[in-house]
C-alpha cells in the first residue's frame, strides 16, 4: 500500500494592507490547508513586528515591510509552496479613528479619518499641520468644554481633501485660533468646513471674553458659520479676536443669528479685516453686517479690499459691508481693487453703516473692478454710506469725490463709471466701474 501526503496551501486573506502609524495591531487573517506548523516575520521591523507564533501584526514606525508565513511538511501534508507573504504599508498620518484619549498634534503631522471619541484635539505651538479628509463632529455636550480644533499658539494647517471640524460644546468654535499676539494661517488646495455652537465663532474664539490672534487663509476652500450670535470667521459672543486676512482659495462664512458673517460676533469685536484675493461670500442671518461687526455695540478694525471677489450681504439691520445694528462700529472701510457686490437686507447700508451704528470712513478708489451696493426696505439708508438712524459716521470718497448725499447721482466722477437702479421699491442700488480711456 502506498500512501500519499495530503497536498497542503496557505494564502493571506488580503495580498497588501495599508496602515496608518498610530493604528492598533492587527492581523491579516491566513488560510491553512493542512497541519503543518507555521511561524511569521518581519522583513523590517523598524516599519512592524510580527508574532512569529500568532501573526499579529504591531506598527512601529512608517515604511513598507513585507510579512512572510513559513510552514514547514508534515507526517500527513506537505507543500510544494512553503510561504506566503503581503505587503505593509504604514503612511505617516495620525488616523483620528484610533486615538482613545486627547492628542497634541506635531509639527509635520497630518490628521486623517473620523474621531471616534469625544476627544480634545489641539495643535502644539508653532506646529504646521496637514489636515487630510478628517472629520470631528462635536456633541453639544458641556461635558466636552473645548474647540473641535484647538490652536495652542501660532499655527499653520494645509487643507487637503475634504475636512470637516465641529465645536464639542455651544461656548466653543469649530476651530479655536491661538491666543491674542498670534497667527492662525489657513492655506492648500483641499476643503474644510468649519462650524461653531450657538455663541461661538466657525474659526476664531468662542464666547463671553474669550479671545483670539489673528487670522489668515490663503488657499483652499474654506465655509465657515456660527450656529447663533457668533461670527462665521471671528469672534464669538461678547468676545474678540484679532486681524483677519484673506488672500487666496474661496471662502464662505455666515452667521445664523447676530453675528458677522466675517468680523465680531453679538456684543464682541475683532481687528482689521482685510481681503486682497480668493473668492469671499458673507453673511448674517440677522443683525450683524456681512462684513464688518456684529450686533449691539459690538466693532471691528478697518475693513480693507484690494482685491479678489466679494460678496457680502445682511438680512437685517446690519450693512452688507461695514457695521451691524444698534450701537456698533467699525473703522475705515477702503477698497481699491477687486469685484465687490454688497447689501442689506433692510436698515442698513449696502456699504457703511447699519441701523442705529457707525463707520469710520469709506474710501473707493478708481483701481476697482466693479463695486455695487444695495440697500433695501428703508429709503433712509444709503447704498454706500450711512445706514437707517446712523450715529455721526465720518466722510464717504469715491474716486476723490465727497459723497453727501443718498440721492447722489456720480456728480464730480471723472475715473468712474455710475449707475444707479431700482425694482421700484425701497431699494437702491449703485454701480462702480471703471471709465474705458
Amino acid at each position: 500500500m502506498t500512501v500519499v501526503k495530503g497536498e497542503g496551501s496557505i494564502s493571506f486573506a488580503e495580498a497588501s494592507v495599508e496602515k496608518y502609524k498610530n493604528d492598533a495591531a492587527f492581523t491579516n487573517p491566513l488560510t491553512i490547508v493542512g497541519d503543518g506548523v507555521v511561524t511569521y516575520e518581519s522583513s523590517d521591523p523598524t516599519v512592524a513586528t510580527v508574532n512569529a507564533t500568532s501573526g499579529e501584526v504591531t506598527i512601529v514606525g512608517v515604511g513598507t515591510t513585507t510579512i512572510t508565513a513559513t510552514i514547514t511538511d508534515t507526517d500527513e501534508y506537505a507543500y510544494e509552496k512553503k510561504t506566503a507573504s503581503y505587503e505593509l504599508s504604514v503612511d505617516p498620518a495620525i488616523n483620528l479613528a484610533a486615538l482613545s484619549g486627547d492628542y497634541i498634534a506635531q509639527n509635520g503631522d497630518v490628521l486623517t479619518g473620523t474621531l471616534a471619541g469625544n476627544y480634545k484635539i489641539s495643535i502644539a505651538a508653532g506646529a504646521s499641520v496637514e489636515l487630510k479628509d478628517i472629520t470631528i463632529n462635536g456633541v453639544d455636550d458641556e461635558a466636552y468644554k473645548w474647540a473641535g480644533l484647538t490652536c495652542l499658539y501660532d499655527a499653520n494647517i494645509t487643507i487637503t481633501g475634504a475636512n470637516s471640524v465641529k465645536g464639542f460644546y455651544e461656548d466653543y468654535p469649530g476651530i479655536q485660533a491661538g491666543p491674542v499676539g498670534t497667527t492662525l494661517t489657513i492655506s492648500g488646495t483641499g476643503s474644510l468646513t468649519a462650524t461653531g455652537g450657538d455663541d461661538a465663532a466657525g474659526i476664531g474664539s468662542g464666547y463671553d471674553g474669550a479671545s483670539c490672534g489673528d487670522i489668515t487663509i490663503c488657499g483652499g476652500t474654506v465655509t465657515a458659520s456660527s450656529a447663533g450670535y457668533g461670527a462665521g470667521i471671528g469672534s464669538g459672543y461678547n468676545a474678540s479676536s484679532g486681524a483677519i486676512t484673506i488672500s487666496g482659495g474661496t471662502v464662505y462664512a455666515s452667521s445664523s443669528m447676530d453675528g458677522a458673517g466675517i468680523g465680531s460676533g453679538h456684543k464682541a469685536s475683532c481687528g482689521d479685516i482685510t481681503i486682497s484675493g480668493g473668492m469671499v461670500t458673507a453673511s448674517s442671518g440677522d443683525w450683524g453686517a456681512g462684513i464688518g461687526s456684529g450686533f449691539s455695540g459690538s466693532s471691528c478694525g478697518n475693513i480693507t479690499i484690494t482685491g479678489g471677489t466679494v460678496n457680502a450681504s445682511s438680512s437685517s439691520y446690519g450693512a452688507g459691508i461695514g457695521s451691524g445694528f444698534s450701537g456698533s462700529s467699525c473703522g475705515a472701510i477702503t477698497i481699491s481693487g477687486g469685484t465687490v457686490n454688497a447689501n442689506s437686507g433692510q436698515y442698513g447700508a449696502g456699504i457703511g453703516s447699519g441701523s442705529d451704528s457707525t463707520f469710520g470712513s469709506i474710501t473707493i478708489t478708481a483701481g476697482i473692478t466693479q463695486v455695487q451696493a444695495t440697500r433695501n426696505y428703508a429709503t433712509a439708508a444709503w447704498p454706500i454710506g450711512k445706514g437707517f438712524s446712523d450715529n455721526d459716521s465720518g466722510a464717504v470718497s469715491i474716486a476723490g469725490v465727497t459723497v453727501t448725499s443718498k440721492d447722489w447721482d456720480g456728480t464730480g466722477l471723472t475715473d468712474l463709471n455710475f449707475a444707479t437702479s431700482s425694482t421700484g421699491s425701497n431699494n437702491l442700488t449703485w454701480t462702480l466701474t471703471p471709465k474705458v480711456p
